[in-house]
């Protein structure tokens, strides 16, 4: 079983055929009564994954920087530290694993208090709006129970500037420094948000690249993915240069 590139989807399983399968960060290995644990330590310089096969175990680990090759010159790439681990006598699997993210994670960014709250996606799916958002915060509000540590009310996607080649298209939008015509003010719309005594959260996709961006400055095109519309900017690490 191994990690997601991002998050899950529901999707994290045990595979009885580990072929041609990618586990990003990190990857377990159990049997009846066994669990080995391999895997990076988070805040890598690179983008791991390994790769499991009937007599071998291979850690992969990506320095390209963005869709370009990295010239280091006479410079050092720390690329990850690897950690490694087997369960305890007794301990099942999920306990193993919980132990091993730990010692994957040892500083975690954690909130002061729980994060909770609302979030108009898998409602409106890019179909809202200032007043849809200023009905729903207030419906919403009336359940709040707790005052010192307030709900958040987060718009997705659907607020944003646009793309001309996805015209109403909330998922893959043109420029989040601006709100499209459905909200005008995000500034007014975070105050009504407070005025509900919840807190304004903002949903963006910070790796969308405006319609017009240098060809330069683009992620290669993955097949079946995408495409020419919904271009994405490729990410530069302050630690690398381009080829």
């Amino acid at each position: 079983m191994g990690d997601h590139w991002e998050r899950s989807y529901g999707d994290l399983q045990w595979k009885k055929d580990p072929a041609n399968v990618k586990n990003p960060w990190y990857v377990l290995i159990h049997d009846a009564k066994h669990t080995a644990c391999f895997g990076v330590k988070t805040g890598t310089n690179t983008i791991c994954w390994w790769g499991l096969s009937a007599d071998a175990l291979e850690l992969t680990l990506d320095t390209q920087s963005g869709g370009n090759g990295v010239m280091l010159g006479n410079r050092i790439l720390h690329g990850a530290d690897i950690v490694t681990m087997q369960n305890k006598p007794g301990e099942n699997p999920f306990q193993t694993d919980h132990r091993f993210c730990g010692m994957m994670c040892e500083k975690p960014r954690l909130p002061k208090q729980p994060v909770y709250g609302i979030n108009d996606w898998y409602f409106a799916y890019g179909n809202n709006n200032f007043d849809l958002i200023k009905k729903t915060t207030a419906m919403m509000s009336e359940l709040v129970t707790d005052t010192h540590n307030k709900p958040f009310s987060v718009i997705d996607a659907g607020w944003a500037t646009y793309s001309p080649y996805l015209p109403g298209d909330g998922g893959w939008n043109d420029d989040f420094s601006k709100p499209n015509d459905k909200f005008k003010d995000m500034h007014a719309m975070a105050q009504e948000i407070k005025r509900s005594n919840m807190r304004p959260g903002l949903w963006m996709r910070p790796l969308c690249a405006r319609h017009d961006e240098k060809a330069s400055l683009l992620a290669p095109t993955i097949k079946g993915r995408g495409g020419a519309k919904s271009r994405c900017l490729t990410l530069l690490s302050p630690k690398t240069s381009p080829v």
